[in-house]
């Protein structure tokens, strides 16, 4: 009776997948410096970003974030992006 009591007890803590702490660090980081860029998940500003959290004594080096973050947004990337969107909104059938 006691082992099966024991065997109840037993249970395995999921593993996190270090791609969702990433996003998990990511999205705590542009909230605290109050950027809206959470849809940039998974992409190169995100790991930008990390790379600035784990090379600065700050916890949350926003200077440093915000500068990263003008220099991602380039003309041609925002011009890229606004196509993409057009041309999913053309696609759903919007005008």
């Amino acid at each position: 009776m006691v082992n099966a009591s024991l065997r109840l007890l037993e249970f395995q803590i999921p593993k996190i997948s270090s791609d969702a702490l990433n996003r998990m660090k990511f999205t705590s980081v542009v909230s605290h410096c109050n950027m809206p860029i959470y849809f940039e998940t998974d992409t190169e500003l995100q790991e930008l970003i990390l790379d600035i959290c784990r090379n600065s004594e700050e916890k949350y080096p926003q200077h440093e974030i915000e500068n990263c973050v003008m220099d991602y947004y380039t003309d041609d990337r925002i011009e890229d992006l606004l196509e993409y969107w057009f041309s999913k909104r053309l696609d759903s059938g919007g005008t």
